[in-house]
């Protein structure tokens, strides 16, 4: 595929995925109250600031006329965060190519020692990756090209054994 067609493929579910995002929180989250997974999982998307996160989350489900478990989402988040910055977890968001200013002010060096070397050597993998693929489709171009010459080449040669040529072409 183009990548203009990789693009037109691409485009609709990133709008999709950005337009879906902006829920917060559901009515059935709030009306499941699982206040312990919720902090986890927002902890695992490196959300630090704990005390916004909840409270955002809490608002919507008061809308609801549901409560707020602060403690369990609390626990959750702690763990979600010690998930978030763990030096496996370090290597992969690098090599997603995930912003390094989020994911190294989540996870500071004096809280989480080692994480950004970890998340440097994946964003530098990311990087390679990426000029290896700039490199693909470069190569590719230029197999096209040659290809295209090669046949305007074998074009040219049939008209000038069968004599098709005007003078002004050959």
């Amino acid at each position: 595929l183009t990548v203009t067609k990789q693009l037109r493929l691409i485009l609709p579910l990133l709008l999709l995925a950005q337009i879906s995002g902006c829920a917060v929180m559901s009515k059935a989250d709030c009306e499941n109250g699982h206040w312990e997974r919720i902090g986890h999982q927002v902890g695992m998307n490196g959300e630090r600031d704990r005390e916004t996160a909840f409270a955002k989350r809490a608002d919507i489900c008061a809308k609801y006329q549901r409560g707020a478990d602060q403690q369990a989402f609390d626990r959750g988040h702690e763990a979600g965060i010690e998930q978030y910055c763990d030096i496996p977890n370090a290597v992969e968001l690098g090599t997603k190519g995930v912003s390094p200013t989020n994911s190294t002010d989540t996870c500071p060096e004096y809280d989480y020692p080692g994480f950004a070397s970890a998340y440097r050597a994946g964003h530098k993998l990311h990087e390679l990756n990426r000029r290896v693929q700039q490199a693909q489709a470069e190569m590719d171009r230029l197999e096209s090209d040659v290809y295209q010459y090669q046949r305007e080449r074998s074009q040219l040669r049939r008209d000038v054994r069968s004599g098709d040529l005007s003078d002004d072409q050959a």
